[in-house]
């Protein structure tokens, strides 16, 4: 009967523990307009975002820049401030008929001194490691992105 008790008393303690365990979650929400998709996923435990990915794809005639040569011109001095920052994965690719963006930011490794230098990522209280992904969903749905997943 002890025994019995004691192995109860073991597993009401694992599901316990289980239970507080935070589990990650993930939310994608798309945007499209004027030739630009833009899609950002967001991975996140309770309200912390752990990371964040955006995948973009724009498509040069549809935009008011029209040509690849136009939007090299605009968006290459952008691109290369999310070059060698410790915590952020880019790649972006300049095709004929279009670009496409790909980033990763893990906020854990994020240099934040580097990061602050890329637009978008000062905050009103500066660049942080904190961010909230209820904060960031209701930006975005207020900016018109929809949850696709």
């Amino acid at each position: 009967m002890k025994k019995i008790l004691s192995l109860l008393l073991v597993l009401a303690i694992v599901f316990s523990l289980g239970a507080c365990a935070k589990i990650e979650e993930s939310a994608t929400f798309k945007f499209s307009e004027n030739g630009v998709t833009i899609l950002i996923t967001y991975n996140y435990v309770g309200d912390k975002v752990i990371t964040q990915t955006a995948y973009n794809v724009v498509e040069y005639a549809k935009t008011p820049f029209k040509t690849k040569e136009a939007i090299l011109k605009e968006f290459e001095p952008v691109s290369k401030l999310y070059r060698d920052v410790a915590g952020i994965e880019y790649k972006v690719e300049y095709g004929e008929e279009k670009l496409i963006e790909d980033l990763k930011v893990t906020y854990a490794e994020l240099d934040l001194e580097k990061a602050k230098n890329i637009p978008g990522f000062l905050q009103p209280n500066g660049v942080t490691r904190n961010i909230s992904y209820k904060k960031s969903e209701k930006m975005l749905l207020d900016a018109g992105f929809e949850k696709v997943g």
